[in-house]
């Protein structure tokens, strides 16, 4: 036999053999096929998930949620392919397909432990095209310095934006500002709840953005401002009247310690300078440090249904202030004061005001709860509360349903009885429906 035919016979026989292989290859993959197919249809009978019509499967689904020691950790990297609803996609194939076919188990994102590197960000990307359609709630939390690439994550999908939440510290604590920086001119047709917040008083770029930001969102019901406030620049493109946000109805502002730390410009309140909020329903101040003109100029131009009022007492509300404040806001029904400064004794003589006034006063008629706290040891004019509770009991248009006076628990302190005649009275307000809690959470003096 010839060199050429050998060559001839052995190419042809390696030609044969990957034909074989190529065979192989398919009778495998085919029976790999089957053995899916046969499992698939075990599973559907063994599996009560498989006989389940997809809306309840999908229910099922949203019914299981990441625990909460994960969730609530601004350090812990979330989403997580431990967690669900990622650990559902490598189950079975059923699973994965329920998962993928329920797109509302991927409109929120709690993206924690900022700074992340870029391709788990692509990751996030691919968790919110899954929502489709869907309104989208996204949080952040952590540190964003540098992190532009989160802010074009945010605005991919700003459209479908109605929650967002972001809870930001500087990575360098001695300057206390985020480099925080939205494009300019973008659009938040959906949101309605923005939630701004840090666990220490950092200034969170400047007002005329946020301001820019607020406007930009014409269905926005609820902003939160915990510990964060705006830097007011020259320059800064501040709109010459107030912006007017028709839609906001709830507004908590809250920054008790960052005006004691850095001073006036680190005002949480001072945002409402440049607002008008005409259906406005609930208002917290945490820290009230902007001037009462300034105050009473926003109530008198927004004029709003206001219902609930929420507030740190400092030590200059006086009888004309809050007389003043109650004829402004006539729609209240819930009033709820606080008085935390440790430092000073006796500090929730600060209520005593509040308390003459709206015991000879028909001033806010519709009120139904009050509530004053009080981290301080405080002894209580029983005389005075008791006229107050009566008149509001008895007198008002609508009568007052709940007090409460929530006293602080320490080892050495008790709070001070009321004498006999007017405890007395206070049950006989209590047989006539009024809800009465005096002391601390878990002990009430009547």
């Amino acid at each position: 036999m010839s060199q050429a035919s050998s060559l001839t016979e052995l190419q042809q026989h390696i030609e044969d053999l990957a034909a074989a292989i190529e065979a192989q290859k398919a009778a495998l993959q085919d029976l790999i096929s089957q053995h899916k197919e046969a499992q698939n249809r075990l599973n559907f009978f063994v599996d009560p998930m498989a006989r389940l019509p997809l809306e309840i499967q999908s229910h099922i689904f949203l019914c299981v949620e990441p625990k909460s020691s994960y969730r609530d950790s601004r350090n812990t990297p979330h989403p997580n392919s431990n967690l669900p609803p990622v650990v559902f996609l490598s189950v079975c194939r059923l699973w994965r397909d329920i998962a993928l076919s329920t797109p509302k188990l991927w409109n929120k994102l709690e993206l924690n432990g900022l700074p992340r590197p870029p391709n788990y960000l692509k990751f996030c990307n691919m968790w919110l095209d899954r929502a489709r359609t869907l309104a989208l709630s996204v949080s952040l939390r952590g540190s964003l310095d540098l992190q532009q690439n989160v802010l074009d994550l945010v605005g991919q999908y700003v459209d479908q934006l109605e929650n967002l939440t972001l809870d930001l510290t500087p990575h360098n604590l001695d300057t206390p500002n985020i480099p925080f920086t939205l494009d300019q001119g973008m659009q938040f047709p959906c949101l309605k709840r923005l939630s701004l917040q840090s666990s220490e008083p950092f200034s969170f770029g400047s007002m005329g953005q946020w301001l820019g930001v607020l406007a930009a969102a014409p269905l926005l019901s609820t902003l939160d401002l915990d510990d964060v406030f705006f830097d007011v620049e020259d320059g800064d493109e501040i709109p010459s009247a107030p912006l007017v946000v028709a839609s906001l109805d709830t507004l908590y502002l809250g920054s008790p310690f960052a005006y004691d730390v850095l001073g006036e410009h680190s005002s949480t309140a001072r945002i409402l300078r440049y607002l008008t909020l005409p259906a406005l329903k609930s208002l917290t101040i945490s820290s009230f440090n902007i001037s009462y003109d300034e105050f009473f100029a926003f109530l008198s131009r927004s004029s709003p249904p206001l219902e609930s009022f929420q507030m740190i007492v400092q030590d200059n509300w006086t009888l004309p202030v809050i007389a003043r404040f109650a004829r402004l806001v006539p729609t209240l029904v819930t009033l709820e004061l606080s008085a935390m400064d440790f430092r000073v004794a006796e500090e929730a003589h600060r209520f005593l005001p509040f308390f003459e006034v709206l015991g000879t006063s028909d001033l806010l008629p519709h009120l139904r709860k009050f509530t004053l706290s009080t981290d301080t040891p405080w002894t209580v004019d029983y005389g005075m509360l008791q006229r107050m509770l009566t008149l509001r009991a008895t007198a008002c248009p609508a009568r007052l349903e709940c007090f409460e006076l929530c006293l602080p628990v320490y080892e050495n302190y008790t709070p001070n009885p009321p004498p006999n005649e007017v405890e007395g009275a206070l049950r006989r307000l209590v047989q006539d429906g009024l809800k009465i809690h005096i002391g601390s959470h878990a002990q009430n003096v009547l």
